[in-house]
């Protein structure tokens, strides 16, 4: 946003501006200030003025009742006399006229306490009392309280409130105009610092611009060689896998030909030693011997399963994970309820490799480190992907942690999901069990 040819901050203009909103506010703060303060103070003096007058009115009409009660037919001649008695014994300096009224309302007597044009405008505040004799009514007595001298403390306020509230409206004009001077000048150093602080921000956006396309070009460059990075990656790591599982199957199969005819061999042997020995010793040690060869063939037959599993070859994944789930179930602790849904699509063999080598790690975790009672397998198949879960009621583990004692198998789980694009994802808790669940896409 250029600033060249913008007008210069009009300094007449802005105090105008403010003169004219500060003005009507200087005249209601003088007003508020000079009339507040006295006019409160004189509505106070009346009301305390006004008691006084009530509370006069009622001592005066005590007094009559009394002098009524000793004459009740000669008081009314003599009312003047007893208003100059009443003044007598009565010492109020603020008292300035006092009024008797009859039983019709008219004046007995009345008497002027002080001088009325003392203070020009200063009515009385009158009180009235009424005078009862044995419940019957014999007239009013009327007080009037000067106030001159509440007027005139009340003039002295007003005008020492003038006078500060003058001071006060002086203040709150003078002061923003001096700060607007100053705030004028000061807008205008900015101004001229602004422009020059403009043209060195577009040199700079100039600069900035140019960096970030080379620093995006970079970036984009880097990207690209991420993503191939990471495409070798997976092609190299698919291949591992590949090969791995090759090498796990040729095992199985030297297992198969060369041990497993040994030990074949061996057992032969060993059967031929006990039917054809006639030492009672000879024969027990080949009974021995056998058993040990027939552990032994057992345990090369299920390292044979565990290495290359033929049925996943012969009848494909979903059969072989029912052989799985039933071998497990036969030989370990726990029981195993599997829900397997089989589909007539057929399955790529990483993704079946994929899906049993998963359950079956699982499985053998749960065997090895869960103490479980319960395990479910379940495994459907939608029309782009591949879902199945193993959840076991076992001791469980902090699932934000690593899992107890060797995670080499979750991480590898994980990294056969990865591989396919799939998702995986393990729930666990102590004392409640855990879960895992994985979503591969067809």
């Amino acid at each position: 946003m250029a600033l060249q040819g913008e007008p210069r901050v009009d300094t007449f203009a802005l105090r105008k501006q403010l003169n004219a909103k500060l003005f009507p506010l200087v005249i209601l703060l003088m007003l508020l200030v000079s009339l507040s303060a006295p006019g409160a103070f004189l509505w106070l003096r009346f009301e305390e003025l006004q008691t006084k007058a009530h509370r006069s009115a009622e001592h005066f009409s005590h007094f009559i009742h009394n002098e009524i009660r000793e004459h009740p037919i000669l008081w009314s001649y003599n009312t003047l006399k007893l208003l100059r008695h009443i003044r007598a014994t009565y010492r109020e300096d603020l008292l300035q006229q006092l009024v008797l009224l009859n039983h019709k309302g008219q004046k007995l007597a009345s008497q002027n306490i002080q001088e009325t044009n003392y203070f020009p405008g200063s009515a009385p505040i009158w009180g009235v009392a009424k005078i009862y004799l044995d419940s019957k009514f014999m007239g009013e007595v009327w007080v009037g309280i000067s106030t001159r001298q509440a007027r005139k403390d009340a003039s002295i306020l007003l005008l020492f409130f003038m006078v500060l509230g003058g001071l006060l409206a002086w203040m709150l004009y003078r002061f923003p105009n001096d700060a607007m001077a100053k705030g004028e000048s000061r807008i205008l150093l900015l101004f001229e610092r602004l422009q020059g602080a403009q043209d060195e921000l577009t040199e700079l956006n100039q600069n900035l611009e140019g960096q970030v396309r080379r620093r995006t070009q970079e970036l984009d460059l880097a990207y690209q060689e991420l993503q191939q990075k990471d495409l070798h990656f997976r092609a190299l790591s698919s291949r591992a896998i590949t090969f791995q599982e090759q090498e796990r199957r040729a095992i199985a199969r030297e297992l198969h030909d060369s041990i497993g005819q040994s030990l074949t061999a061996i057992r032969i042997q060993l059967q031929l030693l006990e039917s054809t020995s006639a030492s009672k010793q000879h024969e027990s040690l080949a009974k021995t011997g056998m058993q040990m060869v027939d552990q032994t063939i057992e345990e090369v037959r299920r390292a044979i399963k565990t290495l290359g599993p033929a049925i996943l070859d012969d009848l494909g994944l979903f059969p072989a994970l029912q052989k799985l789930c039933e071998d497990f179930d036969e030989r370990a602790t726990f029981t195993v309820h599997y829900e397997i849904k089989p589909i007539e699509q057929p399955l790529s063999p990483s993704l079946e490799n994929a899906c049993y080598r998963i359950i079956q790690e699982s499985l053998t975790n749960i065997l090895k480190h869960a103490q479980a009672q319960q395990v479910h397998v379940n495994v459907e198949t939608t029309s782009k992907s591949l879902h199945f879960s193993v959840k076991d009621d076992g001791i469980g583990f902090q699932a934000d942690g690593q899992p107890p004692r060797e995670s080499r198998g979750i991480v590898g789980m994980k990294e056969r999901v990865e591989l396919l694009e799939g998702n995986f994802s393990l729930d666990s808790t102590l004392g409640q069990g855990t879960i895992i669940r994985v979503t591969l896409p067809l």
